[in-house]
Formats: C-alpha cells, structure tokens, sequence
C-alpha cells in the first residue's frame, strides 16, 4: 500500500513536535499542579543607601540672650551655618521570603549641629546624628556604628514577630498613625504622631507583636494589635543600672489599637517608659527636664498616653493630606522632693 506523501512529510514532524501522528491537531492536555515542583527559596539579600545633607541655621533672640558675646547663660549659641549629613546602609536578607534579617549601619557629623541645641529641642531635625550626645565631649561624628539589627518572622497571614538586640518601636508596631517618619526630612516633633512619649525613637533589644484582622484582597480596612517592648540598657550585668526585665533597663512598653480605613488610619497607644527611656525629640524643655532619671534614688515612670491619625486624598492634587495627633505624659516619682507634686505635661499638635 503506498503512503501518501503528505502523510509521510507530517509523520516525522509530528514525531519531533509531540503531536499525534495522525488526525486533526488537539489542545494541549492541562497540566496536574501536583506534578510539578516549584524551585526552593534561595536566601535573598538586598543593599539600600541613602545619603542626606541638611543646611541650615537658627536664630535666638530675647532678655536672656547676650547678643554681644552671642551666649545664654554664659554658654554659646549654636547660631552659625552648618552643613550636615546623615549616612545610612541597611542589608536586608531573608531566608524563606517569609522572614527578614535586617541590619543598618550609620554614620552622621550632626552631634555639634544648631538643629541639635538643647536650646530647641522641638527643632531637631529626625536623624541628625546616629549617636546620643550627652557632652559636648562625646559626639560621635562620623563614626560607623551599628544602628539596628533585628529579625521579623511572620506568623501566619495574620501575625507578625520581631527581635532583636538593636531595634526601634517603629520597626516593631503593628501601625504608624502619621505620614512623617524617621525617613522623611522633618523635623522630629512631627516624626512622634503628635505624641512625645507614646511614640518615641528607642534603640535597644526589644521584641514585638502584631496581629491583624483578616483582611479580603481587595478591602485593607480592618483592625491592628501590638505589643512592643524596647530596652535601651540590655547590656549591663548589673541589675541598678539595666539589664532585661528589671527596674533599670530603661524599657518602653507599648500597647496600641488601631485602624485601617480606605486612605486613613487612626491608633490609640499606652506606653510605660521606665526612668531613663527618654527620647527628647520632639519635647518641651519641661517634659525632658521632668523625665525621671535612671540614677539610684532618682527612678520614677512615665505613662503616656496618645491618639492619632492621618487622612490623605486618593487622587493626587490640591487637596492636601491631613495628619493630627493628642499626645499626654503623667510623671510619677519614687522619691519626695522638688518633682513629688507629680507634674503632667502635655503636648498637642
């Protein structure tokens, strides 16, 4: 019997191709998910820099100040043009992609800065300078230091948990109820959501929880829980002057609920800071000078309370975006003396 030749040109191609050697061409067969085996997840890490200059100058005026040496109370006044810089490297690995490992290292020459007097403290600028100046004889300027390391997991689609021996409150709480953070330009008294003392910008080991509702693809709006310790002093063995969980760690514990809504956000918080968990951006000269000290016989704690939220526009344009916050601080003492009338201190903005 002879093949026709059409029939013995498409043999060969069907052959080669996969498809039926003879009659009409069908779809491919779909395909059992069972079957295939997706790639493991290969430890992923990525490098983040970001650089910034702030120039800039303060001017002081009033009975108090001597113009003619340009000093208040014999001190003098940071009043020139300075040129600052902030320097910051974060490494960011994660594992299974259901994790992250985080690491920062930054360097800055602010600790001299005028945006850094303890003349105007409401004026620092947020992240001046990575280091804490506490004399005009230790500022660490343009030295690299380890600024944050930590390690957050989630907890199945509705949790989160993260640890670490250097981390913020910010990096743990569930919402930040302000569009002004640590990584805006600001200046730090709009970095706190109107309330110094709930919020704050501690670094220290700390751990942090965080549930939220479940939430459908398309709707985000739903409520969010968090608890968030942070201890400044964790490294010290001796227990009157820090350490985990004890009197002196100088810890802030945050507890905070709030919302998501479509394109707004408000949150309560209820923060415990120990003698000592002082973060005075943003403050008033009376609310840092109140602050319980961590000194034997000078403890106290300070319960802050704060409510706060943000609106913003879903369409880009003219109307703009709203960010309001309530902030009280109430000082309690363990000793009589000059602060035994236990003053509060408040702050709105």
């Amino acid at each position: 019997m002879q093949v026709p030749l059409r029939r013995a040109l498409l043999l060969p191609l069907g052959v080669l191709l996969g498809l039926p050697a003879a009659g009409p061409l069908r779809a491919a067969e779909p395909v059992d998910p069972a079957a295939l085996t997706a790639p493991p997840f290969l430890p992923t890490s990525r490098l983040r820099g970001d650089v910034r200059w702030w120039l800039g100058s303060v001017g002081y005026s009033g009975n108090q100040i001597d113009g003619g040496r340009n000093t208040y109370n014999g001190d003098p006044l940071r009043d020139a043009w300075a040129l600052n810089q902030d320097l910051r490297l974060t490494i960011t690995t994660s594992f299974d992609g259901a994790d992250q490992l985080r690491l920062r290292l930054r360097a800055g020459n602010g600790g001299f800065s005028p945006f850094r007097d303890t003349l105007a403290p409401t004026l620092r600028v947020s992240g001046l300078s990575p280091g804490r100046c506490d004399a005009d004889s230790f500022c660490p300027n343009n030295l690299v230091r380890l600024d944050k390391l930590y390690y957050q997991r989630s907890l199945g689609p509705n949790g989160q948990i993260t640890a670490g021996s250097r981390v913020n409150q910010k990096d743990m709480i569930g919402l930040w109820p302000s569009l002004f953070d640590d990584n805006e330009l600001t200046l730090s008294v709009f970095g706190k959501a109107g309330a110094p003392g709930a919020y704050s910008d501690l670094k220290g080991a700390g751990v942090g929880l965080v549930w939220r509702w479940p939430m459908a693809p398309d709707d985000a709006s739903g409520p969010v829980l968090s608890a968030v310790t942070v201890a400044e002093a964790p490294d010290q063995g001796d227990p009157s002057l820090g350490g985990l969980a004890s009197g002196a760690g100088q810890a802030a514990t945050t507890l905070q609920a709030g919302w998501i809504g479509p394109g707004w956000v408000v949150a309560a918080a209820f923060t415990r800071n120990q003698a000592g968990a002082l973060d005075s951006g943003g403050m008033t000269p009376l609310a840092r000078q109140s602050w319980p000290e961590p000194d034997p016989g000078l403890g106290g704690v300070v319960d802050s309370w704060g409510l706060s939220g943000f609106w913003q526009p879903a369409q880009g344009g003219w109307l703009p975006a709203v960010t309001a916050g309530w902030g009280f601080n109430r000082n309690r003492y363990d000793r009589s003396g000059p602060h035994r009338a236990s003053p509060s201190v408040r702050r709105c903005s």
